[in-house]
């Protein structure tokens, strides 16, 4: 078996055995010394992948005039915003809402706890008081005179409130229905003025059931009057009559009777009244 090679000098090709390589020979052409030597192969370009890969990709050119280009831009554009916009409003109106409504809930359970813990430091709880669990219920519809005023409840029903607004001077009722409690204050002194003092703060009005679950009562804020309430720090004359609207939560559904605890307090008294309500003697409905 021969092999090929070239001079090195002139490139001429010659030829020799396969078993001649590495021995030393002469160029028939010019008679130059030279080596038998096996042709190295040619030296392949290297290309990186990238410019493998690049006939493959599909490169699209965009065609369209600039003006064609812009008006699709501007569409493209409105669509978003048009998406966008309302979507961000309707986010900071709920938002509004939200923190509007957890601002509420946070200062009634604020004013509770804070109800709650005057009642305490000035020994409203009946269940430590003994005096006042000892004490007869007057029923529903009996008043209870005392020294220089008279106090009964007329009343008790479950319907929507009646609120005026004191900022708009405008009437409506309450979402939802609650037990409406009515008294019947007199002030019996015929020279006296009864002061009455209920206030947003300290509430002198306690309900309790017939297992002793406290009901709590309603607040509705600042700017919202009970209609039919006493306003608080209002004066009643001497011989005069007026009612007073009481609202709190609907009791449980097997509650048989209430007890309503009265502070004397109210009406700058001292001590309590004690009210025994029969649940079948409660209205529905306004």
């Amino acid at each position: 078996m021969s092999i090929t090679f070239k001079c090195p000098s002139c490139s001429k090709l010659l030829k020799a055995k396969k078993e001649h390589i590495g021995r030393q020979a002469k160029c028939p052409k010019h008679g130059a010394s030279l080596t038998a030597a096996v042709e190295p192969p040619p030296i392949q370009p290297i290309t990186s992948r990238a410019e493998e890969i690049a006939p493959q990709i599909d490169v699209h050119h965009d065609v369209r005039l600039p003006s064609q280009r812009r008006r699709q831009s501007s569409f493209s554009l409105t669509v978003f915003l048009a998406a966008t916009i309302p979507s961000i409003a309707l986010g900071y109106f709920i938002g509004r809402e939200h923190l509007k409504y957890e601002m509420r809930s946070a200062m009634s359970k604020a004013v509770e706890r804070m109800m709650e813990g005057v009642g305490e430091a000035f020994g409203n709880d009946p269940e430590k008081d003994e005096e006042f669990r000892e004490q007869t219920p007057a029923p529903m519809g009996v008043t209870i005179v005392d020294q220089e005023f008279s106090v009964g409840v007329s009343e008790a029903r479950i319907s929507r409130v009646e609120l005026e607004s004191k900022s708009t001077d405008t009437e409506g009722y309450s979402d939802d229905e609650y037990l409406i409690l009515t008294l019947v204050v007199k002030n019996t002194h015929d020279r006296k003025i009864l002061r009455f003092a209920e206030n947003l703060f300290i509430s002198h009005f306690r309900l309790y059931d017939d297992v002793n679950n406290q009901i709590r009562g309603i607040n509705f804020g600042f700017m919202t009057k009970l209609t039919g309430a006493i306003d608080g720090n209002a004066d009643i004359l001497p011989g005069r009559v007026q009612r007073h609207v009481l609202v709190f939560n609907i009791p449980p559904p097997k509650t048989q009777y209430l007890i309503l605890d009265v502070d004397k307090a109210a009406f700058y008294g001292e001590g309590r009244l004690k009210y025994q309500i029969p649940v079948d003697r409660i209205k529905r409905g306004l």
